[in-house]
């Protein structure tokens, strides 16, 4: 159903937002292998319950533009 679909679509971004939030209290930048899981437990009845696992890797990334240009490329070639 719509309600259902919404209710999934609200818990995928919340957990995005839950592991961007702790990457960034590690000073990363990105999350890598994100994977989000979900699965419904029904309580009986008309009660619907969620259980999310959502797993990824917090790395630092950098532009290669700026590290490309932060290379001291001015020994290349000299055989140290």
């Amino acid at each position: 159903s719509h309600s259902y679909q919404e209710q999934l679509s609200a818990i995928h971004e919340e957990a995005i937002v839950l592991l961007t939030n702790k990457a960034a209290e590690v000073g990363a930048n990105w999350i890598v292998g994100l994977e989000i899981k979900h699965d419904e437990i029904s309580g009986g009845g008309k009660s619907q319950m969620f259980m999310v696992t959502a797993t990824g890797t917090a790395v630092i990334a950098e532009d290669k533009k700026q590290i490309s240009s932060t290379d001291d490329t001015s020994d290349a070639g000299s055989g140290d």
